[in-house]
């Protein structure tokens, strides 16, 4: 049940990076569009032996020129990363329903001294805020290496 609630916490965070993306890219293309009018006028200044400031001037203008700088700034100025901070950003959320769902069941294992059970309860334990942090040697022995078959 939590892999679905964070498996649906991700595709909202994916899918809301995806929408300020598109937005980017409009901005963008917008940008752009004005940039290739500018880059007209200026060749064609520059052809003509014109002045290049009148051509700056007569085509998109100082101040549009520089609300466009501020504009392709803004959108470029985010990495998006892998949307992984997004996710981050739903943290409080998810750790509610953590909280929750490590309160809710009660877990067993044929092992003495299962490690997973070990690592489940350390969560629980965070997770309600018994603990603050992560102890030094946190118990790992269940997991696979990356590329390890089995």
């Amino acid at each position: 049940m939590f892999d679905r609630m964070l498996g649906f916490a991700y595709r909202r965070a994916e899918t809301s990076r995806k929408a300020r993306l598109l937005g980017q890219a409009e901005a963008l293309a917008q940008v752009a569009r004005q940039h290739l009018i500018l880059g007209r006028a200026l060749v064609e200044a520059r052809r003509n032996c014109s002045d290049l400031s009148q051509a700056v001037e007569g085509s998109l203008g100082w101040d549009r020129l520089a609300s466009n700088l501020e504009a392709a700034a803004e959108a470029l100025g985010a990495d998006e990363g892998d949307g992984l901070e997004e996710l981050i950003g739903r943290h409080a959320s998810l750790r509610r329903a953590a909280a929750v769902l490590f309160d809710a069941f009660g877990l067993r294992s044929f092992k003495p001294h299962d490690p997973i059970l070990t690592a489940v309860d350390m969560l629980r334990a965070i997770y309600r805020r018994e603990r603050r942090k992560l102890p030094d040697r946190v118990p790992t022995a269940f997991l696979k290496r990356a590329g390890a078959s089995g």
